[in-house]
Parts: C-alpha cells; structure tokens; sequence
C-alpha cells in the first residue's frame, strides 16, 4: 500500500511538472485563431469566417472549450455565409469581466461585439445548452434582426423547477475540485480533445466555467423574463432523451421520469415562437452538434435560404 502511494505521488508529480511545461510552451506559441474587440473595458475573443448575410452566429453553452466546438459546423456553413464563433467573458482568449455572470449582461456583450465588428445583418443563433437562456434578452432587443433561431438541446428555464424529486441529484451543484485536479495534472487538455492546439489553453476557461455553472440556475430563472420571440422562425433541436438517460440502470419508473421530463422541457420551448418546430435528433445525446452534424448544418442552411 504505501508503495502504491508513493508511486502515485511520483506520477502525480511528474504531470504537474510536465503541464506547468506544457502552459509555458503553448503560452508562448499560441495565438488567438480570431480577433479581439473591446466591448467596453475588456476584450472578447472571436473568430469571423465567411461573407455575405445573414450572419451566423454560435453561442456556446457552460463548456470550457468555448468557440472551439464550433470548428467544424462553422467552417461548412462559411462556404454559404458569414459566421462568427467567439469567447464569452473570461474563455480562452477573451478577457474576464468583473460584471454579475447574468443573461442581461452576456447579451450586452455579444450585441457590442456585433455591433462593432459590423457583423451583417440578419442573423441566425444557434444556441447550445445554457445558451437558450443566454440568447433570449439578445432576441426580444434585437427581434428585427432576427432572422432565425436553432436551439441545439437548450436548456429550459425549469429545468429545475419541473425536476422529479427522484432526480434531485441532477440538480445539486457538484464539486470543482475533480475539474481543477485534472487540469493541474493535464488530463483535462486530453479529454477535450488533444489535436486542437487552442485547447492547450484549456485552463484559461476553468475559472469561467466555474462561475457560469454556479450562476445556471439563477440564470435560468431568469430567462422567463424573456419568453416572446413572436414569428421568429425557431427550431428546437433536442438530443434523445433515452439515450441521455441511460445512466439510469433500471430501465423502469425513474429511467421513465427522467425521459418524460427532458420531452416535455423541449416540446414547451416551441412556445417561445409561433413559427417553432421541433426536430428530434435520436443519435444524439446532448451535443446534438457532435452526434449529428450533418443534422444541424442542413436545418441551419435551411433558415439561410428562407
């Protein structure tokens, strides 16, 4: 036993040693992929790719690989149109903001940043997870310019709220200390995907990924306060909630409570426009842009041909 410690010790040692390197080198030899625009005391990170209107724009949910999951949607849909991927407060390359982690604010942002990169109008959002918060205060101030919506398994304002008591586990807000231990040791950067330079610089998000996370819930409630997006065309694209469930072993009441409550989140989100669908992307768990690209990029190409 106390050899097995000692050799755990020794190897814990040497990633932290070999990651400290690792920063230092990437820190030095990576560079932003995008452009930096101060939005008013601190710059956002963003990546403009594309020409032409409308512009497509992603917004990340609470994940601290930010623009970079976009990669491979936005550099299809460039072919056909102006799209812009970027670091909200605190992300990657962009700065931290000491402003209250709130939707009001994060759209602020996102409408400066537009607004001073002289991004073409319309636009159409594809919002992932907490994004279908974060997004709305951004629609209902700019519905003129709206020309479509694509929510990708967005979360829904009661989320918490509708939760079986069974589940209440979901909702209980776990530790970070798991999280900043794997990025001490460098495990983290290789969970995220390795091949990605940018995401060497994994650990610049923690800290902003961190506080999203503690905010989720009060954000949420706070997105009932915007909850009209009128004749937006708006597509809710939802994961399959069997297969997000599935860590549920038995198969019975609970596995049963846990699918119910995910269809009837994403079914009520169509009510946020009169011109909503619903798509259902049964290969898909939550990162619907992961499991089935091919399914995201057509219906976005669709809202660009309307």
């Amino acid at each position: 036993m106390r050899k097995l410690v000692v050799v755990t010790v020794l190897i814990s040692m040497i990633l932290v040693i070999y990651e400290q390197i690792s920063r230092a080198y990437y820190e030095s030899t990576i560079v932003p992929s995008g452009e930096l625009v101060d939005v008013g005391g601190y710059n956002l990170h963003y990546l403009k790719m594309g020409k032409g209107s409308p512009t497509v724009i992603f917004e990340s949910g609470v994940d601290s690989r930010s623009h970079v999951q976009w990669s491979n949607l936005q550099q299809k849909l460039s072919q056909f149109s102006t799209t812009i991927s970027y670091d909200r407060a605190g992300y990657l390359f962009s700065d931290s903001s000491n402003k209250e982690k709130n939707i009001v604010n994060i759209s602020n942002d996102l409408e400066i940043m537009l607004e001073k990169i002289d991004a073409p109008k319309p636009y159409i959002l594809v919002g992932h997870s907490i994004a279908g918060a974060t997004l709305r205060p951004f629609i209902e101030n700019n519905i003129d310019d709206i020309k479509g919506v694509v929510f990708l398994d967005a979360a829904h304002p009661d989320y918490f709220v509708k939760l079986p008591s069974e589940l209440s586990f979901l909702a209980e807000e776990s530790s970070k200390l798991p999280v900043k231990l794997a990025s001490i040791l460098g495990l983290s950067r290789l969970t995220k995907g390795s091949d990605t330079p940018e995401l060497a610089l994994y650990h610049h998000s923690l800290n902003a990924w961190a506080d999203e996370y503690k905010h989720t819930e009060s954000m949420l409630k706070d997105a009932k306060n915007f909850s009209d997006f009128k004749d937006v065309h708006l597509s809710i694209i939802a994961g399959n909630p069997e297969l997000m469930c599935e860590f549920i072993s038995d198969k019975g009441t609970l596995f049963r409570k846990c699918v119910t409550h995910a269809d009837l989140l994403q079914n009520d989100l169509t009510k946020l426009s009169s011109k909503s669908s619903l798509i259902k992307a049964v290969k898909s768990r939550h990162y619907v842009h992961f499991d089935q690209p091919e399914l995201v990029i057509n219906e976005i190409n669709r809202m660009i041909n309307f």
